[in-house]
């Protein structure tokens, strides 16, 4: 073939593919379609008297009462309605929950910032988990938090193998 045929087929199919590809774009108004798509997403707000409603307290002594079902089996709700309850047999209260404690190991306190920082970059050199803290002018020099006192006991005598250093094993 020709050189200049070859050079003119490689154009036309250059510029068919690329009129393929943006002549769908130039026609096509997407702007009118980002412009709908916007006002369908637009939520209407909830009537006001959805949030006045007011809730009215149960009295202690109502025959019904919900209370929470420590059966897994059971729904997690369950009503339980006392008709035979009397003012002599009052309901024991429920014992609050447990609070979860945090447990540090206390290294020192420093007047000076310099010597708190030292101290710190020491035991972390030696993989410990440290942080500082400061209180009432003192900067406190702390290994942990911990949840479990266990641990936290062991990395007291890990510590003392370590360093020769005593720490103050505390809840936070």
């Amino acid at each position: 073939m020709d050189e200049k045929l070859k050079q003119r087929l490689t154009g036309t199919v250059v510029i068919t593919l690329l009129l393929a590809f943006f002549l769908p774009m130039l026609i096509d108004d997407t702007t009118d379609q980002q412009k709908r798509s916007l006002s369908e997403m637009k939520i209407p707000q909830l009537p006001e008297e959805i949030f006045v409603e007011e809730l009215q307290p149960m009295p202690l002594n109502s025959p019904e009462r919900v209370e929470l079902s420590t059966n897994r089996h059971q729904s997690e709700y369950s009503l339980l309605i006392n008709n035979n309850r009397s003012e002599a047999n009052p309901k024991k209260p429920v014992a609050p929950k447990a609070v979860l404690v945090r447990w540090v190991i206390q290294v020192g306190s420093f007047a000076s910032k310099e010597h708190a920082l030292k101290l710190r970059d020491d035991l972390r050199a030696k993989k410990f988990t440290v942080y500082t803290a400061y209180f009432k002018g003192m900067h406190r020099v702390r290994i942990g938090p911990e949840l479990d006192k266990r641990r936290a006991e062991k990395t007291l005598q890990m510590l003392a193998k370590k360093t020769q250093m005593k720490g103050l094993l505390m809840a936070e």
